[in-house]
């Protein structure tokens, strides 16, 4: 059973990660990514705390957990950890490098024209009613999300690929 960016959806890790638990066979294996706060993240520092929430307003996620919180969900349900770690640290190119405001053809959305361009289109398509009102409201949303997923990024305060390898044991504790 695996599972990528989606059980940082829940406030219930202990609840899925138990699921998980139950449908493996003994000695199955369970693995996953997930987003959370690092070391780093102090929730005492204001700006690290706005970035946290402008990523989960951004990314339409709760509040985001510590890894320690992950690790204790699982073994709590259960499992053996076998290994975990953040999987973006060290990268040859950083996690949050697509987010950034290039001009190329595929980071031209996330620079000032770009950004400009597509809410003049968003604007003008809500008012001859091609697109439905709110459309500009989502894309700043988004957008806001996207520049603090960066800010979590360049601080070392968020990760996006907590990897983590657990085990149902062989036999019952």
């Amino acid at each position: 059973v695996y599972t990528v960016e989606s059980t940082c959806h829940t406030t219930d890790k202990v609840g899925v990660f138990g699921e998980a638990f139950r449908v493996l066979k003994p000695g199955a294996y369970f693995a996953g990514y997930e987003w959370c706060v690092t070391d780093l993240y102090d929730p005492k520092n204001e700006e690290h705390v706005k970035i946290r929430q402008g990523i989960e307003r951004g990314n339409g996620l709760p509040e985001t957990v510590h890894y320690s919180v992950v690790k204790d969900a699982l073994v709590k349900c259960g499992f053996e950890l076998v290994d975990a770690f953040d999987a973006m640290a060290n990268n040859e190119k950083p996690w949050w490098y697509p987010f950034l405001n290039t001009y190329t053809l595929k980071g031209l959305a996330r620079t000032k024209v770009g950004r400009a361009m597509s809410t003049l289109l968003i604007t003008v398509l809500e008012k001859v009613g091609l697109l439905p009102a709110g459309c500009l409201e989502v894309q700043n949303c988004l957008n806001y999300g996207a520049d603090c997923l960066v800010r979590g990024g360049e601080t070392g305060v968020y990760t996006v690929g907590y990897f983590f390898l657990a085990r149902k044991p062989l036999t019952k504790a």
